[in-house]
């Protein structure tokens, strides 16, 4: 019975150590799969198809980000952009985008997923306008 114990409470412990490496895993190419789009209280789930849409391309040039080793995340837009990039920075769990105001978090990570939420900020110069409201959530898979 000891010896069950000592092999039961090994395997607990090797299993304990086998954690995921977030910043070598996250490195390669993700394609969008689809958006949940909050907009003003009202949801939208946007697929990938046949047809081009802004948030997530087609099927054939679906958007696509690719994180690099130095902690910077690339969104590759083939068919809106012609072929233009858009930089992010990611600090801890968090996205920054180079050209707009975006309060950005990543939700999920593993080998496969990658989920994070990209909310608009937008900035009224008289302090008392009514804000809408944009929450993207995008649902990636690793491509490579």
């Amino acid at each position: 019975m000891r010896y069950i114990t000592l092999i039961f409470a090994l395997a607990l412990f090797s299993s304990c150590n086998d954690k995921i490496d977030y910043q070598k895993e996250i490195i390669g190419i993700w394609e969008t799969d689809s958006i949940l789009n909050y907009e003003n209280g009202i949801e939208n789930i946007i697929r990938i198809s046949e047809r081009n849409n802004m948030y997530v391309g087609s099927r054939e040039n679906p958007k696509s980000f690719n994180y690099t080793k130095h902690n910077e995340l690339f969104l590759i837009d083939k068919a809106n952009n012609n072929n233009q990039n858009t930089t992010y920075k990611i600090v801890g769990d968090s996205i920054f985008h180079e050209k707009a105001y975006f309060n950005s978090k990543i939700i999920k990570i593993d080998y496969k997923n990658l989920i994070f939420t990209n909310e608009l900020v937008t900035i009224w110069l008289d302090g008392e306008s009514d804000h809408p409201k944009q929450v993207m959530t995008y649902y990636l898979s690793k491509k490579k």
